[in-house]
């Protein structure tokens, strides 16, 4: 009887141990994903523009403000930005300071600058008055106005944000349930080592 104690007293301490090794190590490396993702995100300045001109497909050119170098990965007029629907369009461009951009449509047509766009920041830009020149002095163009928050219908506003809501709760629903699972093991331990020194006493007693 002892020995078959000792057996089921091994196998729960080690089901407990194993639960603890697994859940531990997937707790820290969501930490560390959050941690590196933040700090990739440093020098990173999001631009979303809406192409209330019905271009079709948008180009950005970006440079730095202060060094005055340019960041388009190509020539003029600048990289293709990504078609996010409902006529916004998104680019991410790397800096570590701030910077300028433009947009144009790759056929003559583009707006005037809009600078002073911090890294680690995310920008919509729609379109503001007409007929103002670029610094540059190569035209005018479409005046920009940028906002630092997102309205209701806009990528990543208000409606985007509930429908990522489920993912969240679906997370700490998974890490309540390893909890769990680990208190109901440790119960368990203490029950078997409990019933383990109370047979053992009255063994002891009836000796």
């Amino acid at each position: 009887m002892k020995k078959n104690l000792e057996k089921v007293l091994s196998f729960v301490l080690v089901f407990a141990f194993v639960i603890i090794g697994c859940a531990l190590p997937s707790k820290l490396a969501k930490a560390a994903d959050a941690t590196d993702t933040s700090s990739d995100a440093g020098n990173v300045v999001k631009v979303y523009y809406y192409d209330e001109n019905s271009w079709g497909s948008v180009n950005i050119w970006s440079w730095t403000v202060e060094t005055t170098k340019d960041l388009a990965k190509n020539a003029w007029p600048g990289d293709p930005m990504t078609d996010e629907g409902d006529g916004w369009f998104s680019a991410e461009i790397t800096s570590d300071e701030s910077i300028g951009v433009l947009f144009t449509n790759n056929s003559g047509a583009q707006t005037a600058d809009c600078k002073d766009l911090e890294p680690g920041k995310t920008y919509w830009l729609t379109n503001g008055s007409q007929n103002l020149l670029n610094d540059s002095g190569m035209g005018g163009g479409v005046n920009v106005v940028a906002s630092t928050e997102p309205q209701a219908g806009w990528p990543e506003g208000p409606e985007a944000e509930t429908t990522s809501a489920p993912a969240v709760a679906n997370e700490d629903s998974d890490s309540n349930n390893v909890v769990l699972y680990v208190v109901i093991a440790v119960v368990v331990v203490v029950v078997v080592i409990a019933g383990v020194v109370i047979i053992s006493k009255r063994k002891k007693g009836k000796e």
